[in-house]
């Protein structure tokens, strides 16, 4: 798919005028140069949305333990990918999701908090993916 996107942005390139390509290429590479104050303005407000939704998020449901530190590297080993932003939003949720019907039909008639249960369970696995990880570093 890398490639294949990279064609595209090749073939585009040629395709227009070089101020336009020139453009292109230097905010391909990624570059600072040019930025001013708007530029941090228009961020701020995208990144207060993004905190906002995190908050509320959060104040719903309070924390719930563990699922960000499992979700990735459960979707980079689906996936089989180093970078997989969707595949771990969508394991995220079937892990809450999954973690949440667990909680309240295997221990009826009480209910277990759905951050317990990924506790419970995230905590051993992060254990020994962090053993894993170590270990495959010293080799």
């Amino acid at each position: 798919m890398a490639a294949a996107f990279s064609a595209v942005t090749s073939y585009a390139l040629t395709r227009t005028d070089i101020n336009n390509a020139a453009q292109a290429q230097a905010w391909l590479a990624g570059s600072l140069n040019g930025s001013d104050w708007q530029d941090l303005t228009s961020i701020t407000a995208v990144v207060v949305a993004g905190v906002v939704l995190a908050g509320g998020a959060t104040a719903v449901a309070g924390p719930i333990a563990f699922v960000a530190f499992v979700a990735a590297p459960i979707a980079r080993q689906l996936a089989r990918s180093s970078t997989a932003l969707l595949a771990s939003a969508l394991v995220g949720a079937i892990l809450v999701t999954t973690a949440d019907l667990l909680g309240r039909v295997a221990f009826e008639p009480s209910e277990l908090p759905v951050g317990v249960l990924t506790g419970v369970l995230g905590a051993p696995y992060l254990l020994w993916l962090l053993t894993r990880l170590g270990s495959i570093s010293r080799r």
